[in-house]
């Protein structure tokens, strides 16, 4: 049996090392998984922090902007913030939105108008919105606009109304990569977030995004379950597994995940940091390596342990044996022990030795990684010490001697500086064990920074609670359930006069004579309810300080419930003593203030906010007969039933809250502010006999916060009585009778409605001014106040404005009386509008008169005696004359001689009281000789005495001047018409003519005999083309091809062509700078300008000089109609000469069709025609102007354009020929044959109609074989 205890010993050995290992590698791994937890804790909280605090931000800024004017109204300003908004935050947002109190869009940035109006109350945030009034984030949603988003929305309201929202629309994924996207654990782990509903709003795997994390996740249940966690808003730590497939392969992962939620507004998303337990596996890959080595090792050391053991155990004795290979099993164990203690930090082994030296035997690769040291023995002590902050570096040595000397474990925290300056939070710890002369620590170094910071910000926290704790006005204790004082702030002493420390441990049994025996039941009442799990939110005690004084205190209580127990009691204590001074001093004020009252001698009662009687004196109960007992407490309007019989509002209820319906059933009432007073008719009491005066206003306290009202009350029935005799006596008065207090009118006679127009109901309550004449209001006062004052009763006169706007004149006298009860205006008025009426209608009948004959248009004078007489200043304008030259000069020597005997002759049938016309022309010579047509309209008067007659004279020069023009411009298109018809038949013969010519002469070669004779007929026939060229352009028969031109230049280049042939005459010429564009056709009006040159060439027979001039000018309505054209603008151009004149008949006359002046053979007399006729054809004016001996002008007016004259350029003619087919349609057999011909030549194939019918026939035909009609 012996001989298998070395094979068990080996076999044990092998178990016990793999147990170890097992055991080893499976702690680190745990701790490894904790460490990866915590920091993914950090993670997550640093995320959600950020994300609550960037939503906080928005809603701030949200409600900041909601309160803005522009965005309530929403205006054209309120457009531009929203636009701010989006321009400042663009890529952060992706719009934003206005909606209105019923959920309709209003208006969106980026804008899009078809959104406008659409109705989004369906949505669940909005209806969340419209319900609760408080901001909101959405979940994810599909805006109107198409894209996915999260809203945030805040409530807008004007007042305490609510008229709609402002939103925000979020571009989730940028948030989640904002606080997100950074987060990497090693190289397989991220951070992914979902909202409340579990939309993924951020996931760095593809396609996940927008979705439901039920819907990506539905096939890894451990992913389904960790979800429903985190919807329900729970913080935790998950780990879940699922396939990984990379193309065949299919490789299971496991994660480890923490979740934690992110608290926003109405909502939260919850944030999942996950990173692969590969990531863990290779934290211990280095420590796995290792302890596989040393196991390894440990399993060689063993095997030949046991072989040479074996071979010993043959030689030494068996105990010996075991005794060795147990120590060298301890030794082993104790090495492996050292070398794999906690793992996640820096493992190291240091010595002391008893000579005082120290060191390192061994130092894990980890140093440089989490120390940024080399891990190298020899020096490590000396460089690690050194990185050690100076103000923890002696703490360290210290330690680390303390622990020597006691060899007990080494602990040490303290901050340390790595090589690139990065600081971080060390913690050490080791274990000593003696050997020999020296004493070895295995231990490891940890970087616990980041659970020192979370230490260092809960100490800060707790810190602050303390500070708070102990700086706290209110005293704050607490009281375990077993009635022991836990707690208690320091101030205690401040209010009791007993330390803490005199309470603290105590029974609260045992403190009983800190409280007076009537409130120590209730304390121990509250205290009872308290344990039971009720919060007392006030309650009021009396205690007994230290001094012996007794105080007043308020407590407030919370339970503190444990798994539904209450294991403590938190509560606050308030010193109220002063607080309870005031109120005592208050309430015995108060019953003062109530006994004042009761002793005044009018009728008073006082109410509080809810309408009842909280004060009823003796003179109401004298005057109700109702005694206070049986009104105060009273509601309802219990106190209006003495006075109305009824329940009703009164004097002192609208002081509170007025009510107009109320307010008009009383007397005279007048407001001032918050003080309300009026008569009233008082129908329950003494019979419905009283007349009662009431005053009321609000009562306020010691804020300014209104908390009743007060009314009293005197009787005035007797007063009243007097009034109503007086207003009896008033009312049967024939003068206007009015009563005015403080300016306003409060009591009217009939009298004065029926002269205002004004309705009683209209006039009283007004202004007494109102009514008053703007004019006469300084008066009416000034008068009014000078009566007041001396006492008078004169009279004095003003004017009002009646209901319909009517002035009226009134005469008044005003006296002072008292009027129910205060001083009043007592005013005695009467309507002497007829007398005035009449005064001012005697007054105003010359003054009319002399106005109407000054400033008539026409001119009036009276003829008496052969002279005029009484002219207006228009005679004398239109005749040239004074008044006094005229009376001296007989009127027929300002008549045209011509018309002297007419006028004479209907001068004296009227004085001799014959029929003549009323009305008739003639004309008449003005002081400067111009002839003028006037028209007479004449009667018979009485002047002074003595018959004349009254004329009144109106010049129609101008009219005269238009008929001549339209007779004129008549006859010229008579004519033309005429012309024209003989023009066109004309040219018809001349274009046959011209055809055959041009026929033969494609036959004929030049030197037959007859070819001469053939050319001759084209020039003749050339010639009569010309001529009826001109025809046509004075008919305006002519086509004019018109083009945008500038007068300028058409005049440069005529004017300059013409002055080279014609050295006799000397050019002028002043062209506009800016001249308009004209759309005119360009040969015409060369026509034109030529013909005109010629024309004062002629004119000039022995030299002279010619002028030229361009100008812009508009013509208005006058002008046009004149000229019988349109208003605008116009292109002037004017042609003047200095040659030999015209008279008038021969100005009549120059523009008819073969009309001259010049012998036969030099004219034809169709120039000035075709001028004529091109310049009307081109809805243009043309006007001469001249005097025998004194040269001639024509001016020449074409409508402007707008048009740019084009560039010039030259276009080379060129004869086409072709083959193509062409319709040609005349109903002139010569002109068909012609062209034909003339077609036929060129090679086209030609098909000819006479007649439209038969056009149209023949195109119905060979429609498809035509190219051209």
């Amino acid at each position: 049996m012996k001989k298998h205890y070395p094979l068990a010993a080996i076999l044990a050995f092998f178990g016990i090392c793999f147990y170890m290992f097992y055991d080893f590698y499976m702690d680190a791994k745990k701790q490894a998984v904790d460490e990866l937890n915590s920091r993914q804790k950090i993670h997550a909280a640093q995320a959600a922090r950020g994300i609550e605090e960037y939503f906080d931000d928005w809603f701030r800024h949200l409600k900041i902007i909601s309160k803005d004017d522009s965005i309530i109204v929403f205006d054209d300003e309120g457009k531009k913030i929203l636009g701010e908004i989006y321009h400042e935050n663009k890529g952060k947002i992706l719009g934003v939105t206005r909606v209105d109190a019923q959920g309709k869009v209003i208006y969106t940035v980026p804008i899009d108008e078809t959104v406008a109006g659409t109705d989004i109350s369906h949505r669940k945030h909005i209806r969340e919105i419209m319900s609760t009034h408080r901001p909101v984030v959405s979940d994810v949603f599909t805006s109107v606009q198409g894209f996915d988003t999260i809203a945030i929305i805040v409530p807008v309201f004007t007042g305490e109304i609510y008229v709609g929202c402002i939103g925000v629309h979020m571009h989730f994924q940028e948030i989640g990569r904002r606080y997100l996207e950074d987060i990497k654990i090693g190289t397989t782990g991220y951070a992914w977030m979902t909202s409340s509903d579990g939309i993924e709003l951020y996931c760095p795997v593809p396609g996940h995004v927008g979705k439901s994390v039920f819907e990506n996740c539905k096939d890894f249940p451990s992913i389904i379950a960790m979800a429903h966690e985190m919807l329900q808003g729970k913080q935790g730590i998950a780990s879940y597994s699922f396939d990984k497939i990379r193309e065949d392969t299919v490789e299971p992962v496991t994660k480890h995940a923490v979740y934690m939620p992110v608290k926003i507004g109405n909502t939260f998303w919850s944030i999942v940091v996950a990173a692969s337990e590969v990531e863990v596996i290779a934290a211990l890959t280095d420590f796995r390596n290792r302890l596989i080595v040393l196991i390894g090792l440990l399993l060689a050391g063993g095997l030949l342990f046991s072989y040479y053991g074996v071979k010993a155990w043959r030689i030494i004795d068996e105990e010996e044996k075991r005794k060795k290979a147990e120590r060298a099993l301890q030794e082993s164990d104790r090495r492996l022990r050292g070398i794999a203690s906690n793992l996640p930090g820096v493992v190291y082994q240091f010595y002391a030795r008893d000579d005082g030296t120290m060191g390192l035997y061994y130092v894990s690769e980890r140093s440089e990684e989490i120390l940024g040291l080399e891990n190298t023995p020899d020096d490590f002590f000396e460089r690690f010490s050194t990185c050690i902050v100076p103000e923890d570096r002696e703490r360290f040595l210290e330690s680390i001697l303390d622990a020597v000397r006691s060899h007990s474990q080494w602990t040490f925290e303290g901050k340390f500086i790595r090589p690139n300056g990065k600081g971080l939070y060390v913690r050490g710890i080791s274990q000593p064990e003696r050997r020999d002369h020296e004493i070895v620590f295995d231990g490891m170094l940890l970087d616990i920074t980041e659970s020192w910071r979370a230490q260092q910000a809960l100490r800060e926290s707790e810190e602050r609670y303390r500070l708070h704790f102990q700086s706290a006005s209110d005293v704050i204790y607490t009281i375990s359930s077993d009635l022991k004082v836990m707690t208690v702030t320091p101030n205690v002493e401040t209010l009791v006069g007993f330390t803490p420390y005199e309470y603290i441990g105590k029974s609260v049994l045992d403190i009983q004579g800190l409280f007076t025996p009537a409130s120590w039941d209730k304390v121990l009442k509250d205290l009872s309810r308290l344990l039971d799990g009720e919060t007392i939110s006030s309650a009021e005690y009396e205690f007994i300080t230290r001094d012996g004084s007794i105080r007043f205190c308020e407590v407030s209580g919370t339970p503190i419930i444990r798994n539904g127990t209450v294991v403590s009691v938190v509560s606050i204590a308030r010193d109220v003593t002063e607080r309870r001074i005031v109120e005592d001093a208050l309430k015995e004020s108060r019953q003062q203030l109530f006994d004042i009252i009761d002793f005044l001698p009018d009728a008073t009662l006082v109410i509080d906010t809810d309408g009842k009687v909280i004060a009823w004196n003796r003179a109401i109960e004298e005057m109700t007969g109702v005694k206070a007992e049986n009104m105060l407490g009273k509601g309802n309007y219990e106190y209006a039933l003495p006075f109305y019989g009824e329940r009703r509002p009164i004097l002192i209820d609208l002081v509170i809250q007025p009510e107009d319906k109320i307010e008009k059933k009383y007397i005279g009432i007048e407001r001032k502010l918050l003080t309300l007073r009026g008569e009233t008719y008082m129908p329950a009491l003494r019979g419905g006999e009283a007349y009662l005066l009431g005053t009321a206003s609000v009562l306020r306290d010691s804020k300014g916060n209104i908390v009743g009202a007060i009314e009293t009350i005197h009787d005035i029935t007797e007063r009243r009585h007097a009034e109503e005799l007086y207003m009896t006596l008033a009312n049967s008065a024939q003068v206007g009778v009015y009563i005015v207090q403080q300016g306003i009118l409060v009591f009217v006679n009939p009298h004065i409605p029926r002269y205002s127009g004004f309705s009683e109901e209209e006039l009283i309550g007004k202004r007494s001014l109102a009514f008053v004449h703007p004019e006469d209001r300084a008066l009416v006062k000034g008068q009014a106040k000078d009566r007041l004052t001396s006492q008078s009763a004169a009279h004095y006169e003003y004017r009002i404005v009646d209901k319909s706007g009517t002035v009226k004149w009134l005469m008044e006298t005003v006296s002072t009386i008292h009027y129910r009860g205060k001083p009043a205006v007592l005013g005695n008025t009467m309507d002497i509008t007829e007398r005035k009426d009449v005064e001012r209608a005697l007054q105003e009948s010359e003054e009319k008169y002399r106005l109407l004959v000054e400033h008539a248009g026409e001119a009036i004078f009276i003829a008496q005696d052969n002279v005029i007489k009484f002219p207006n200043p228009r005679a004398q304008t239109l005749i040239g004359y004074s008044a006094n030259e005229l009376m001296n000069i007989p009127f027929l020597d300002h008549i045209h001689p011509d018309d002297r005997e007419l006028v004479s002759a209907m001068y004296q049938k009227r004085l001799n009281s014959q029929t003549v016309p009323s009305i008739y022309s003639f004309r008449i010579v003005n002081r400067t000789g111009d002839v003028l047509w006037v028209d007479i309209n004449a009667v018979l008067v009485q002047w002074e005495g003595r018959p004349a007659t009254l004329n009144f004279l109106r010049d129609i020069t101008l009219q005269k001047n238009m008929e001549s023009q339209l007779t004129r411009s008549q006859k010229m298109e008579a004519v033309g018409t005429l012309a024209g018809g003989i023009a066109h038949d004309f040219n018809n013969l001349l274009m046959g003519i011209q055809g055959y010519a041009s026929l033969m002469l494609l036959d004929t070669e030049s030197r037959q005999p007859h070819y001469e004779k053939l050319k001759s007929i084209e020039r003749l026939v050339q010639s009569g083309a010309d001529l009826t060229r001109q025809l046509l352009g004075f008919a305006r028969g002519g086509r004019y091809e018109l083009k945008p031109t500038n007068l300028n230049e058409t005049m440069e280049r005529t004017s300059r062509m013409f002055g080279r042939t014609k050295k006799e005459l000397t050019l002028f010429t002043k062209y506009a700078e800016d001249l308009r564009s004209v759309e005119v056709d360009q040969g015409q009006i060369e026509q034109v300008l030529v013909n005109l040159y010629v024309n004062a060439w002629q004119a000039m027979p022995g030299g002279g000089n010619l002028y030229l001039e361009t100008q812009n000018v508009y013509l208005d309505e006058n002008d046009a109609r004149t000229h019988d054209t349109a208003p605008g603008y116009y292109v002037k151009i004017s042609v003047t000469d200095t040659g030999v004149g015209m008279d008038e008949k021969t100005m009549e006359r120059i523009f008819e069709p073969f009309f001259t002046t010049k012998e036969m053979g030099r004219g034809t007399g169709l120039g000035l025609a075709t001028v004529y006729g091109i310049v009307r054809g081109h809805h243009g004016i043309i006007t001469v102007y001249s005097e025998k001996g004194q040269g001639t002008t024509f001016n020449i007016y074409i409508p402007a354009s707008a048009k740019t004259v084009p560039e010039q350029r030259e276009i080379h003619e060129e004869t086409f020929r072709g083959t193509e087919t062409i319709l040609v349609v005349d109903d002139e057999q010569t002109i068909i044959s012609i062209t034909r011909d003339m077609l036929e030549n060129l090679g086209y194939r030609v098909l000819t109609a006479q007649s439209g019918s038969e056009a149209v026939e023949i195109y119905t035909t060979h429609g498809d074989e035509i190219d051209l009609v």
